[in-house]
């Protein structure tokens, strides 16, 4: 569960990616963009799940140095929300619904990233599955699906807010294995989602609606 912050920090890095490589990009057919931006971001997470694993063997062997590095993800992560939220970008409205077909993939991508999390976690790579369990599989779903049915300027608007809004899961992870020996899973994983909710969501949701009014004075 300490691991959990790193991949949401990842995932940050993912959403944040399908921001600023579009204007990078050459010239191409929307299909065609949407590729390569796919490649080059899972690419990079990729890249990035393995140096944050091999730097956890390394210096974050411990109970209490994987909680360290989880508040510090958190920090990162937070912090990277707000920059992504500072100057909010106008998006149009979203002017297709989304498919049911589109929602059942992300919950097909959810569960099986979370499937994977759980053999992995049998092999005692608790921080290898902690990173797997939150791959971007929604998120990646949702890029692509908003690209290839609004166009660019709809998820681009988007990728802030979701970033700083993954501090939720953040949250949920750094409270959920301390709640859960003492109430149990049920009511502690309640207990979690209240706290992440709290501490997440709420001031999330607040920094959002107050910088978005910004742009309109």
């Amino acid at each position: 569960m300490y691991a959990v912050p790193a991949g949401m920090g990842l995932n940050a890095l993912f959403l944040w990616l399908w921001r600023t490589l579009p204007p990078l990009l050459p010239s191409m057919t929307r299909a065609k963009t949407v590729t390569c931006l796919t490649l080059m971001t899972l690419s990079a997470w990729f890249l990035g799940a393995y140096l944050w694993v091999s730097i956890s063997h390394d210096y974050l062997s411990t109970l209490v140095t994987q909680w360290h590095g989880g508040w510090m993800a958190t920090l990162i992560l937070i912090i990277l929300g707000v920059i992504a939220t500072f100057k909010p970008r106008e998006a149009p409205k979203g002017s297709q619904p989304v498919t049911t077909t589109t929602i059942i993939i992300r919950g097909l991508g959810a569960c099986i990233a979370v499937s994977i999390a759980v053999v992995i976690a049998q092999t005692g790579e608790s921080t290898l599955a902690g990173i797997a369990a939150v791959f971007p599989a929604i998120f990646l779903t949702t890029m692509l699906s908003l690209w290839l049915s609004q166009g660019q300027h709809v998820p681009s608007g988007a990728v802030g807010p979701m970033m700083i809004g993954s501090s939720s899961v953040a949250f949920f992870a750094l409270s959920a294995p301390s709640l859960y020996p003492y109430f149990g899973p049920e009511l502690g994983a309640l207990l979690a989602w209240l706290l992440a909710v709290i501490c997440g969501s709420v001031p999330s949701y607040l920094w959002v609606s107050y910088r978005s009014s910004k742009i309109h004075l």
